[in-house]
């Protein structure tokens, strides 16, 4: 913080503040400077040389192929902190609270716009950039489903480790469908909480945050992320404007396979894996950190989860697994 300040400013006094936290690791706090000026520095426990160098590169990846994220001002392995441009404390998700049905569409069509130079980065076309290099396959997705097992069904339902196990067995031919779709280059977590929305009214710029582990995926993944996000359920016809949207425009160019009924059913195995690792996530938080916030998102997680293995009618062992699991037994 302090040889950024000293960049920035010279000699001039400065002060931290808070500015904010969420599931992960990371930490926030906003420095603040002359005249109004600031910068935000992020504080990642797990940042090391390796990282903080593939950090700098994906940033660099991300910016050169007309992504919008914050301005990079320093990487330091040492303290673990990454400083970057303020963008103001105001989240998509705080600005989609209270709003109607057309603001919620024109909110997530400006996020969809994020998506567009992200998804159409050709395969290789960002040598060096690590995302080329790590994927939501096959092994990472029934990683994540493992860990919800152990944080959520073993640890907070108090399952015993056999059902733990015929749960995650369950989950693995729905993993395999997933991993074998097109892949395009996905932000991981671009749920409404990632974006933050700078300045006021039509004018107002959408920025992608908390892009660290970007990794290529499916092209349904961020977009299951951002509509079907835990904090915020979106009305129907958002859902499907947006989808219908990025069928339009993104689908060629991401690789999407089949038809629109094949990428919608596409859409619902990523939403299944995506909130069962999302609640386990929650569960991982309260069982780690002792952090109950994120508890009362575990239920709507599982529960749209059910929901979007239902519209397939496939996959009925997990579907029977997810059932009990959701009745508490």
């Amino acid at each position: 913080m302090a040889r950024v300040a000293r960049r920035l400013w010279g000699d001039a006094p400065f002060r931290t503040e808070a500015a904010g936290d969420g599931a992960s690791a990371r930490t926030y706090h906003r420095v603040l400077g002359p005249g109004g000026a600031s910068f935000v520095v992020g504080l990642d426990p797990s940042l090391d040389e390796g990282s903080a160098g593939d950090l700098s590169r994906l940033w660099g990846a991300l910016e050169g192929s007309g992504v919008r994220v914050p301005r990079l001002l320093d990487v330091d392995a040492a303290s673990g902190g990454v400083a970057q441009e303020d963008l103001g404390g105001r989240s998509l998700l705080a600005a989609l609270e209270g709003a109607g049905e057309d603001a919620e569409l024109a909110l997530h069509r400006r996020a969809l716009g994020l998506l567009r130079p992200l998804h159409a980065i050709p395969p290789g076309g960002r040598p060096g950039a690590p995302f080329a290099g790590r994927a939501l396959d096959h092994a990472r997705l029934t990683a994540e489903v493992r860990l919800t097992c152990e944080h959520l069904v073993e640890g907070l339902a108090g399952a015993g480790r056999a059902a733990s196990q015929e749960l995650a067995r369950a989950f693995d031919d729905l993993c395999r469908e997933v991993a074998e779709q097109g892949r395009v280059v996905s932000h991981r977590d671009f749920h409404a909480g990632n974006v933050m929305v700078v300045g006021e009214g039509p004018g107002a710029e959408l920025v992608m945050v908390d892009f660290q582990d970007a990794m290529m995926g499916a092209p349904q993944y961020d977009l299951v992320s951002l509509l079907e996000d835990c904090y915020h359920g979106v009305f129907p016809g958002t859902r499907e404007a947006v989808r219908r949207e990025y069928w339009e425009v993104l689908a060629e160019p991401s690789g999407a396979r089949g038809g629109y009924g094949e990428f919608l059913r596409t859409y619902d195995l990523v939403h299944v894996q995506r909130a069962f690792k999302a609640a386990g996530t929650f569960a991982r938080v309260f069982r780690e950190r002792g952090d109950a916030g994120y508890l009362p998102f575990v239920g709507p997680a599982l529960a749209g989860a059910r929901a979007a293995l239902a519209r397939g009618g496939r996959f009925g062992p997990l579907a029977r697994a997810l059932d009990r699991l959701g009745r508490g037994r």
